[in-house]
């Protein structure tokens, strides 16, 4: 009894998936086979029975496959498939396009802050590093200037009393200026602007005091 109620069960849904599947057939191709324009009276009635020539069957068939193409391309329907996938994708690609440039342009204003402000501190450590190089190179020019000075001061000062006298200083501007024979005698300095005192001689304080004046020293 259990495998009769088993048989017939089965058979019933067999004949529930036959009429799905016919259903579904019909809604696929039923305008077009059992109820579609072309097997009404009137098409059978018209061009295709009365041609004598026996170009029925070819026109039939053109208005068939023309109907089959309209159908494709959604004359029935409203705008055409094709039309829509288009439009789709390109709604599509402008929303994407659009998502990805702002993406974009975030991206490339938050590279640029950074750009901006790894170039600001590389700017800052070139500045600091360029003062502190100008400001050794000017600390170096003061010593050597001032060494160079004394080496002058101690060369004139041929008794070694730390004191240069006129006929010392005069005795140095002639052996200077025999030397550098280019040199122009007015440029060099008077003995009276190495002695603001007037006693006649010249102290190293004195020599450097001239030259500070000057600004070749600070």
């Amino acid at each position: 009894m259990k495998a009769f109620v088993g048989i017939l069960c089965l058979l019933t849904l067999m004949s529930l998936a036959v009429a799905v599947a016919s259903q579904q057939y019909y809604d696929d191709y039923g305008e077009d086979v059992g109820g579609g324009e072309y097997y009404q009276e009137q098409d059978y009635g018209g061009e295709y029975y009365n041609e004598d020539n026996g170009g029925g069957g070819d026109s039939l068939y053109a208005d068939y496959a023309k109907h089959q193409e309209d159908k494709a391309m959604g004359v029935k329907g409203g705008v055409s498939p094709l039309l829509k996938n288009a439009a789709v994708g390109a709604a599509g690609w402008f929303v994407g396009a659009k998502f990805h440039s702002r993406r974009a342009v975030k991206k490339s204003e938050k590279l640029s802050s950074k750009q901006q402000q790894r170039l600001y501190e590389r700017y800052v450590q070139d500045v600091s590093a360029l003062q502190m190089q100008n400001a050794q190179l000017q600390e170096y020019i003061q010593q050597t200037t001032v060494q160079q000075l004394t080496e002058e001061f101690i060369q004139a000062d041929t008794n070694n009393d730390r004191k240069v006298s006129r006929l010392e200083f005069e005795r140095y501007k002639a052996d200077y200026l025999k030397k550098h024979p280019e040199a122009d005698p007015s440029m060099f300095p008077k003995f009276e602007d190495f002695d603001p005192d007037h006693n006649g001689l010249v102290t190293l304080q004195e020599h450097e005091d001239y030259y500070r004046k000057q600004g070749m020293i600070a």
